[in-house]
């Protein structure tokens, strides 16, 4: 008997440092991704500063900023809350409830994407020529801020996490940076001016969105998850998760645990205390005041 525990604690350990080894590995690949996109980055700025010089740079530096900004306010960080939730229902007992999850997913997404290429093109309008913003400055903005009707990346980034597929979503965005370097490099040979530079950045960001929405949907063909937009919606409930409190405001997640479907299964009541029991009370009570 004895031995036989031993045998399955050996066991357990084993299949928690196997489990540890894969996380470490995991972080290893974001980690070095990241890096290689942070210096290949770096250095396309680095390049086309050098091919616009200071005022074009400048005028650049500020329509990305812009774009970024507004993308940041307006996107709803979709991912978090599905990998909390999804998790828990990713498997084939409860497929209909995962296509419904990643039916909303996907929906808030493109809801945000939709709004924020709203937003950011009403404002450049609207308020660009107060602040000293010329026509051609806007055209460069309203240029770039198409790259928001493409950031749907919030449920295909949670699909692939899911998926444990941390090495294509770290190197995917490297090679996207790459690219995008290496036509800056030719811009800089070519000399050529803003206009080149303000559409090579919008087509690579779109190009590493739609990436990384095709690598989802291939994902989820492998998993045997199709049809996700006839997927039926479920009764759902809306309470805050535990430990969140209101003044938190985790949106997502409590958003996202709005479309988990609620028990089907009989309600049980909790049983009322007898007359006799609450006239034993009511005495108590009175005799002690």
């Amino acid at each position: 008997m004895s031995s036989f525990s031993f045998q399955r604690k050996v066991r357990r350990l084993l299949n928690i440092e196997q489990s540890f080894k894969a996380r470490l590995v995991n972080i290893a690949h974001l980690l070095s991704g990241n890096l290689i996109t942070s210096v290949v980055g770096v250095l396309g700025f680095i390049i086309t500063a050098r091919a616009l010089g200071p005022a074009d740079y400048g005028i650049l530096a500020l329509t990305y900023a812009y774009v970024r900004v507004v993308g940041l306010i307006v996107g709803m960080q979709t991912w978090q809350p599905l990998i909390k939730y999804a998790a828990e229902i990713a498997d084939k007992k409860h497929l209909e409830e995962y296509r419904s999850l990643l039916k909303f997913g996907f929906t808030v997404d493109i809801i945000a994407a939709v709004i924020g290429f709203i937003v950011a093109v009403t404002l450049a309008l609207l308020f660009g020529p107060y602040f000293g913003i010329g026509p051609e400055a806007t055209t460069y903005v309203l240029i770039y801020s198409s790259v928001l009707l493409f950031q749907i990346s919030g449920t295909p980034t949670a699909i692939m996490r899911l998926a444990g597929a941390f090495r294509l979503i770290a190197y995917g965005a490297a090679a996207n940076a790459t690219f995008r370097t290496v036509l800056c490099g030719i811009g800089l040979l070519l000399g050529a001016d803003i206009f080149y530079f303000v559409i090579v950045w919008t087509l690579t960001q779109i190009a590493g969105s739609v990436t990384l929405l095709v690598l989802s949907i291939r994902q989820l063909r492998s998993e045997s998850v199709r049809n996700i937009w006839s997927a039926r919606r479920k009764r759902t409930v809306c309470r805050r998760p535990d430990g969140v409190s209101a003044a938190d405001g985790d949106v997502p997640s409590a958003v996202a645990r709005c479309v988990l479907p609620t028990p089907t299964g009989p309600r049980i009541r909790a049983p009322r205390a007898s007359s006799r029991k609450r006239s034993e009370h009511s005495s108590f009570q009175s005799c002690l005041s």
